[in-house]
């Protein structure tokens, strides 16, 4: 069969399908435990483990991609071995074999160690060694969820973490490095751009999964600007003011552009918003889940890792994104619109985000606040700041919010009425720049205030 053949993997699923009931029914259902458990075991408790305690259940994960092949197990060091027979029975059955099958190729998974898969390295940290502390994934490091948790301990940051192997890592830098080789100098700069944009997303998409690999990755951004500008150099050597030419022509908000393209860089393609492991490891039910079957055990899974990635977002004190707070907000009313109480539908139903207290209240207690007093110098931003710490967002359907428009308008244009007759017309100027100006500052703040952050957190779950 050609290599990368479309119809591969599907044969591979053919040939191996049943590795998994094989081994399991080929071991016993329970196992002892390892004198070094039990002495642990003895050492916690102060006691004999008990016959029930000395004994667990032995349990098999088997993991294939097309034919790479990866058993992890919980059972002694003898099953271990008995799985690898089994494995090599199993692939001489249907005519197949391992590489080097005389040769034990079990590990265990223990503090220090690791495990490579599929260009992956699944690193365990040894919270007892002295470069612990130091290390680039280990050190003690604050950021909102350890904050949150007061998570400062070393056996907080003692779980497994996963890192892109070395060599895969290389691979990748030696293919943008060729891509950008001078013998490519004649390629128009928007075809490089696609070409380095294929290169980069397919990678990202596999390797930007968490927080650790996305740190491997980043150094990936000033590879690229360096050897991207030594392309646009030696193309257009010939140009007077060169630099120049540059950063006006191809440079825009620390990218580089060509007419509609747009390079690539390692915080533009997330598939799962490089969040720590833990936050997309699956459990033991969704990992022998049937994805044809058990499809709400999968969806759960996954709108639990959403979820925790929505509030993740909440402590870094920057303005969320309109569908940020939407899907937040969502979550935090479960899901039912907070003017009629009926179900929100975001597939198939049009909502909006609203303020409580509405803007036109707050614009017009911060003209009363003022005194009535305006002057060219005012601070907006710092108007709109204090004003918006007494904001709440709701998420309405799109014809509730536009009934609480209507209404809320007929009040506005009474009150405005009620002005005019009180003031002279250059007050009434200053009165309508005053609400135009205040309102499209505290529209742009999209950032949730402490109060609103906390009731989320506490709805949650999350909350302390």
């Amino acid at each position: 069969m050609p290599q990368s053949s479309i119809i591969g993997p599907m044969i591979c699923n053919i040939v191996l399908d049943g590795l998994q009931d094989f081994v399991q029914d080929n071991l016993p259902t329970r196992y002892t435990k390892s004198k070094e458990e039990l002495d642990y075991i003895k050492f916690k408790t102060g006691k004999e483990p008990t016959k029930s305690v000395s004994r667990a259940s032995l349990q098999v994960f088997c993991i294939r991609y097309a034919d790479d092949i990866l058993i992890l197990s919980k059972c002694a060091k003898s099953h271990v071995k008995k799985i690898q027979h089994l494995l090599v029975e199993f692939l001489d059955r249907r005519g197949l074999e391992i590489k080097n099958p005389s040769v034990f190729q079990g590990k265990r998974f223990k503090p220090g160690s690791s495990i490579e898969y599929l260009g992956f390295k699944f690193k365990y940290p040894n919270l007892n060694k002295s470069s612990f502390d130091k290390g680039k994934y280990t050190k003690l490091g604050f950021n909102p969820m350890s904050v949150a948790d007061e998570t400062f301990s070393r056996y907080s940051r003692s779980g497994p973490y996963l890192l892109i192997q070395n060599r895969r890592l290389k691979k990748l830098k030696d293919s943008l490095k060729i891509q950008l080789n001078r013998k490519n100098t004649y390629f128009p700069v928007e075809l490089m751009i696609d070409q380095l944009n294929t290169i980069l997303r397919g990678a990202l998409n596999y390797y930007n999964l968490t927080s650790s690999t996305k740190n491997q990755l980043l150094p990936l951004n000033d590879l690229v600007h360096k050897l991207f500008y030594k392309y646009l150099l030696r193309k257009f050597s010939s140009k007077p003011k060169i630099y120049t030419f540059i950063r006006t022509i191809f440079r825009n908000q620390n990218k580089f552009v060509s007419k509609n393209k747009v390079l690539l860089r390692v915080g533009d393609v997330n598939p799962l918003d490089s969040v720590p492991l833990v936050f997309i490891a699956p459990g033991n039910e969704f990992l022998v889940a049937n994805p044809y079957v058990d499809q709400d055990i999968i969806d759960e899974k996954i709108e639990k890792n959403l979820s925790l990635q929505r509030v993740s977002k909440l402590s870094y004190g920057r303005n969320l994104s309109k569908q940020e707070l939407i899907y937040l907000l969502l979550e935090y009313q479960e899901g039912v619109c907070s003017h009629c109480l009926e179900k929100i539908d975001l597939d198939n139903e049009s909502v909006e985000l609203d303020y409580f207290p509405s803007i036109s209240e707050l614009k017009f207690n911060a003209w009363v606040d003022l005194k009535e007093k305006f002057s060219e110098n005012l601070d907006f931003f710092k108007l709109a700041q204090d004003a918006h710490k007494k904001v709440e967002y709701r998420l309405l359907h799109k014809e509730c919010q536009q009934l609480l428009g209507k209404e809320l308008k007929i009040l506005e244009d009474d009150q405005i009425r009620q002005f005019k007759k009180k003031y002279s017309p250059k007050k009434i100027s200053e009165f309508n720049l005053f609400l135009k100006e205040f309102s499209t500052r505290i529209k742009k703040i999209r950032q949730l205030n402490q109060i609103q952050i906390d009731k989320i957190l506490f709805q949650i779950g999350l909350s302390k």
